[in-house]
């Protein structure tokens, strides 16, 4: 386990490396940033519990994945992007043999309740797809005439799933990041699609009994189901009081 300080200019999260994506589905790289107290929003998004250098570590892990993916509920609260802001990424990027300079977008959705706005659908030229289970064929017409691809995810399937097999099989999508929000979290983690979850702990508490957490669900997992984790590197900014974690996430109970 690396357990250590950050140095400033350092950027210890492009030098990481990933196993390579397990059979029929991409490795999985949950990305989070959370408060003292576990809340994953304050004033009602997260935007006010990371520094510009949790910014930064998150824009990293998006340079090395093949896609990256948000729920509909991130989509309305905060907008949602794979875009890279920073030339020296995406010149990363093109150093490493991605096949794009900025990843796949995908955002999962059931009624589709999110204004077309954003980076996927004002002709930016980042490619989307957008998973959805409960749409009329007008308003499928209507994205994929702004640009991204709707894919329908079929009766009787958890969308996460058949969403992220989509990635692998037919996007070529071997590593892919998940930036939120907390239910979508919860319906990967439940079907055992994460591999790897990097927390942010900013140095803020908010408290309330109906703010989001990390994780949301129908219902808490028991002391026999909830899943472990192993702590792979944790780095201590000293200048920002954040704490970067990494865990590896296990099948046993």
């Amino acid at each position: 386990m690396d357990l250590s300080h950050s140095v400033p200019g350092s950027r210890p999260y492009l030098e990481l490396e990933f196993p390579p994506a397990p059979d029929g589905r991409p490795y999985l790289i949950l990305n989070m940033v959370g408060s003292l107290d576990g809340k994953a929003v304050l004033d009602g998004t997260e935007q006010g519990l990371g520094s510009a250098e949790d910014k930064r570590r998150m824009q990293e892990l998006r340079a090395q994945a093949d896609a990256v993916m948000n729920g509909a509920g991130t989509m309305r609260k905060s907008g949602a992007t794979s875009r890279l802001d920073e030339p020296e990424l995406v010149a990363w990027r093109r150093a490493h043999a991605k096949r794009t300079d900025h990843p796949l977008g995908s955002i999962i959705t059931s009624r589709a309740a999110f204004a077309l706005e954003g980076d996927y659908f004002n002709g930016s030229g980042i490619e989307a797809v957008i998973f959805a289970t409960q749409i009329t064929p007008e308003w499928k017409a209507e994205v994929e005439a702004a640009g991204p691809a709707v894919v329908i995810c079929p009766p009787g399937e958890r969308a996460a799933r058949h969403a992220v097999e989509y990635l692998y099989r037919e996007r070529g999508v071997r590593l892919l990041l998940v930036e939120g929000g907390p239910t979508l979290n919860d319906e990967l983690l439940r079907e055992g699609l994460v591999d790897e979850f990097f927390l942010t702990l900013g140095p803020r508490l908010v408290g309330g009994r109906d703010s989001l957490t990390v994780l949301e669900g129908p219902e808490p997992y028991s002391r026999a189901s909830a899943p472990r984790a192993t702590l792979l590197s944790a780095i201590a900014n000293d200048e920002t009081s954040e704490l970067y974690l990494r865990y590896k996430l296990s099948d046993e109970r």
